[in-house]
């Protein structure tokens, strides 16, 4: 395994899979992650005003977040699962990427790993889970008419929803998509769940993917003031094959923060981009702080500092509360 790239992945209440998007121009969209819609207060613009002072009530408190523990324990997680070296993926080529988050709420590791096989070009998608209550979930689920929902194709490894399920070292492992053909010549059919078994009879551990994020994460800038009674709640750091804008890019490294008043950020570092993110459409707003462009939108601000852009999706929290953390972390900049 080599060259990366991430795809998040999600799970239906009811375990009705998506379909699989094989179009290698559309790999992922978090463009409207935590979308609430919420509606965001006027900025004001002020030709003059290079500052933005919180107007709540929310209180502050001086803030040290670390974000390295974490990290290590999320390539030491990565490190310890496995993917394949089967033939039908080209391991230089077609690895889109990687995935892998922490959530310190339920203490459990998730990782997701998204590749093209080769001729034909397919999708293949592994998702893995901490602990074996998904897999037990899922291989022991009947439909609504009280049948079994998961056919056993191999001792312990079952074909589930259009996907295959196994568990592995304590892991629950999911893999959707494959090669779907349909020949001339019978022979030369193709089944996905062919592909998926093939896929796992082929098992081998990854290949220590993470090992150079530390150089980006080690220059990004942390918030020095945050709401009082912050709690971090999930890491997770992502590496792509190719950028693709508004929606992946290069490295992403982001962490999540609960208030104590029930409110949550979401804070994102894109780099190693060619082209500058920047929030798009109707609604977009621009003002200085400490003369840097922040841009906001709805729920969502924006802004670059060096060869890093950050972006801060928030919920239930004051905009001018959200720009005094942004502010934080811009005078480190200057």
């Amino acid at each position: 395994m080599a060259t990366l790239f991430v795809v998040g992945c999600g799970k239906n209440e009811n375990d009705q899979e998506e379909p699989v998007n094989n179009d290698p121009e559309i790999l992922n969209n978090e463009d409207n992650e935590n979308n609430q819609n919420e509606e965001i207060e006027d900025l004001g613009e002020n030709e003059n005003d290079e500052e933005v002072s919180a107007s709540s009530d929310q209180e502050f408190t001086d803030a040290e977040l670390d974000l390295i523990t974490p990290l290590e324990e999320i390539k030491e997680f990565y490190d310890s699962i496995y993917y394949s070296d089967v033939d039908i993926i080209d391991q230089e080529e077609d690895l889109l990427g990687i995935r892998v988050s922490k959530s310190f709420e339920e203490n459990t590791y998730e990782a997701t790993i998204n590749a093209y096989t080769v001729d034909p070009q397919s999708r293949m998608t592994l998702d893995v889970n901490t602990g074996e209550d998904v897999y037990e979930e899922q291989a022991n689920k009947n439909s609504l008419g009280g049948g079994a929902m998961a056919e056993e194709v191999k001792e312990g490894v079952y074909e589930y929803a259009d996907s295959l399920i196994w568990k592995e070292e304590g892991n629950s492992y999911r893999l959707k998509g494959a090669r779907s053909v349909l020949a001339l010549v019978e022979e030369n059919n193709i089944e996905p769940e062919e592909d998926r078994l093939l896929f796992y009879e082929n098992l081998a551990k990854t290949n220590n993917e993470l090992d150079d994020v530390n150089d980006f994460v080690d220059k990004i800038i942390i918030p020095t003031s945050l709401p009082s009674g912050f709690e971090l709640s999930s890491v997770s750091i992502e590496k792509n094959a190719q950028e693709i804008m508004a929606s992946s890019y290069p490295i992403e490294f982001s962490y999540e923060i609960k208030t104590d008043g029930g409110g949550r950020l979401l804070v994102k570092t894109y780099g190693e981009y060619e082209h500058t993110p920047q929030l798009v459409g109707e609604g977009v707003e621009e003002t200085e702080v400490e003369g840097v462009t922040v841009q906001s939108k709805e729920d969502d601000i924006m802004f670059t500092l060096g060869d890093e852009t950050y972006r801060i999706n928030y919920l239930d929290i004051e905009l001018d509360d959200v720009m005094e953390i942004a502010k934080s972390m811009i005078e480190q900049f200057n």
